[in-house]
């Protein structure tokens, strides 16, 4: 297993779902679900720009995978803070 490879899909769905599970809130079953989650979790969070609309887009590059890594970093952040 390489150390530095950036965490799997199946490893960031299940850290979403340890996190839900720990904060009371029932995994999304949809997009919409989810992003009504994340909204709700941002504003509780004090978030500067807490819905998707406040954030402007971005052009993505195909197969980059950078948004899966910031994601995964942003996820390993918050369970190594609530496992401090």
């Amino acid at each position: 297993m390489d150390e530095h490879a950036p965490p799997t899909t199946r490893q960031i769905w299940a850290l979403a779902a340890i996190l839900c599970d720990r904060y009371g809130q029932a995994f999304p079953e949809t997009r919409a679900d989810a992003s009504r989650l994340i909204e709700r979790l941002r504003f509780a969070q004090g978030h500067p720009a807490p819905r998707l609309e406040d954030v402007p887009l971005r052009r993505r590059r195909r197969g980059s995978g950078r948004g899966a890594q910031k994601l995964a970093r942003v996820i390993a952040a918050e369970v190594a803070k609530e496992l401090r």
